[in-house]
């Protein structure tokens, strides 16, 4: 499963989840303040589960 973490902050918690999440699946974060409207949406619709902090 390919997840994504649009990320607005990243502490202790999130990286847990992360780091947990990357031994069986495919995890990708991006900063909310550094990534193209454009890029998003590709990431958005190529990714099976979003989530957001």
């Amino acid at each position: 499963m390919k997840i994504l973490y649009i990320l607005t902050c990243e502490d202790d918690t999130v990286k847990g989840l992360m780091e947990f999440q990357k031994k069986s699946h495919e995890v990708i974060s991006v900063d909310i303040e550094r990534v193209s409207y454009d890029d998003l949406v590709d990431l958005i619709f190529s990714s099976d589960k979003v989530i957001s902090w």
